[in-house]
């Protein structure tokens, strides 16, 4: 016991000398390091995702099959600074806003439960 009690003094002594103790940034280091892992896996790619809608919403179009934020399935059938006119069904047209175009539709026939492995 005593043997370890004096190992474990003096690695005591050798880590904290007279007037020292550990350098300032050793406490700072588990913050900082908890940040860049913040940055990395929350920060940057929820900026890349805003950057690539943004993208989208800027290039839409005339014949673009969307959908809406809402779950509305619509064709662009016409395309204005601020908002879009979607064409839901032959007679039904419905205004909304740029930014409720969530994404681009998928192929229908490729997203339905039967064709999944086709």
């Amino acid at each position: 016991m005593t043997q370890l009690s004096f190992l474990f003094a003096t690695t005591q002594a050798y880590y904290y000398q007279e007037g020292g103790g550990s350098p300032a940034w050793f406490s700072l280091a588990p913050i900082l390091v908890f940040f860049a892992v913040f940055y990395f896996l929350v920060l940057r790619p929820q900026l890349k995702q805003q950057k690539s809608h943004r993208s989208m919403i800027n290039n839409l179009k005339k014949g673009d099959k969307v959908i809406t934020s809402g779950g509305i399935w619509g064709e662009i059938d016409q395309v204005d600074e601020k908002t879009v006119r979607l064409k839901i069904s032959d007679k039904n047209k419905i205004m909304v806003s740029r930014s409720a175009i969530s994404g681009f539709q998928a192929n229908p026939e490729a997203a339905a439960p039967g064709n999944a492995g086709k």
